[in-house]
């Protein structure tokens, strides 16, 4: 392996590393990561023992990541609205009722 090769999984592996970090400490921090999560384990415990086919666990897995992946994202846009401004502002305020909307405005 060259030194180039080597340099890309050197940044591949930390990229993950990261990315393992940022998904712990959302779940340290987040309630409704956790919630959510136990939600996942419920619903693959009852897909398991109703005998879900394959295609359909497929399908569960896709939709639970895609839930958990605008969960984060949604953290994400919450923090860095909280980071721009403290004060409570119009516009800060719209970008939080905005970035609701995925989850029917509840929160």
């Amino acid at each position: 392996m060259n030194g180039r090769h080597l340099r890309v999984h050197k940044r591949l592996v930390q990229s993950f590393k990261d990315a393992n970090s940022g998904f712990l400490l959302a779940l340290a921090q987040e309630r409704n990561i956790k919630l959510q999560l136990s939600a996942a384990v419920l619903v693959l415990c009852f897909s398991w023992s109703i005998h879900v086919s394959l295609t359909y666990l497929v399908v569960i897995f896709v939709l639970i990541g895609g839930v958990i992946s605008l969960e984060l994202i949604n953290t994400a846009i919450e923090r860095l609205v909280d980071l721009v401004t403290k004060e409570n502002h119009p516009m800060a305020k719209a970008a939080k009722i905005l970035q609701r909307l995925p989850y029917g405005g509840s929160r």
